[in-house]
């Protein structure tokens, strides 16, 4: 059971401190630290002042009272803890494992699992640590590390996005901004930001560059191998009013599809492209409810279910 006290300072001011109790209402551990907070079914994360650490149930310290911050990663069952960097360059990230074994240190501006929980994404860039960023924030130099530490994607990308056998990465280093009155004047949206020429390039986890940085957008489909492209539209992010994530999307420019092993299926020459969970249409004319017009002239491709993407 925890418990508070008050804690004279030397201040003559006292501040409320937390211990913890045994089912008699003995002391077990005293009222010496600011808040414990559970991580997992066998530990806590204890604070003091700007500090914090990691106690398990037992009450043993396994990592010390030293980091400002500490996260739990349940799927890889690591504490991520970021050191005090007092020039503020740069982040220090510390490893543990459920014990406390130290893993590994990993020196970049960010270092979260918002991209997918068994992975790394790193950020080698300057960034406010105690910003939430979500995966579809485009905060610059984004890599992706596996969960013995590999280098999966350099840091040097702007977004990446994950898929079951293929990672899609943005540049965006050769993009310039540009604007859309239709986004302006939407009275629903938040904000909203276009950009033109960036470039999306797709990986496999095995390092391989499966499409290179040649289209303005790319986009998975059903089936694993198998990629909508756009060679020309306009990359845009929209965020919703009542929504906390904004969304990126593409406008514009023409449609085509293409393999994981960089072969054309479908020339990007269709101004529209519909796709349902096994087949994927691409047509040139549509009436303002998204009706295909010229369906005689559409292209129906039909998607592997074996190869299915999640």
């Amino acid at each position: 059971m925890f418990f508070s006290a008050f804690v004279e300072k030397t201040d003559g001011y006292s501040q409320t401190k937390t211990g913890i109790l045994d089912e008699n209402f003995e002391i077990i551990l005293p009222a010496i630290f600011d808040s414990f907070q559970e991580l997992n079914p066998k530990s806590f994360r204890v604070s003091n002042g700007s500090f914090c650490g990691v106690m398990t149930t037992t009450f043993e310290m396994i990592i010390p009272l030293t980091f400002r911050e500490i996260e739990y990663n349940e799927t890889l069952e690591v504490f991520k803890a970021r050191e005090v960097i007092n020039n503020g360059d740069h982040a220090v990230y510390h490893l543990f494992d459920q014990t406390g074994r130290f893993l590994k240190k990993l020196e970049y501006g960010l270092v979260t699992f918002e991209n997918d929980p068994s992975y790394y994404t790193i950020y080698d860039t300057k960034v406010r640590s105690d910003v939430y960023y979500d995966h579809t924030d485009m905060i610059g130099n984004r890599g992706l590390l596996d969960r013995n530490f590999n280098m999966i994607i350099p840091p040097v990308y702007d977004m990446i996005f994950q898929g079951r056998t293929s990672i899609i990465v943005y540049d965006r280093k050769n993009a310039a901004p540009n604007f859309d009155h239709d986004f302006v004047n939407s009275p629903s949206l938040d904000s909203f930001f276009v950009l033109d020429g960036g470039k999306c390039a797709v990986f496999d986890y095995n390092q391989n560059l499966q499409i290179p940085l040649v289209y303005n957008w790319i986009e998975p489909t059903f089936d694993s191998t198998l990629f909508l492209i756009n060679p020309t539209g306009l990359l845009y992010y929209s965020r919703y009013i009542q929504d906390d994530k904004g969304h990126w999307g593409v406008q514009g420019g023409k449609w085509g599809l293409i393999s994981n092993s960089n072969k054309i299926i479908v020339a990007p020459v269709y101004n529209f492209v519909a796709h349902y969970d096994a087949k994927v249409i691409f047509y040139n004319q549509q009436s303002d409810n998204g009706t295909i017009l010229d369906i005689e002239n559409a292209i129906t491709i039909l998607l592997n279910p074996e190869n299915r993407n999640s």
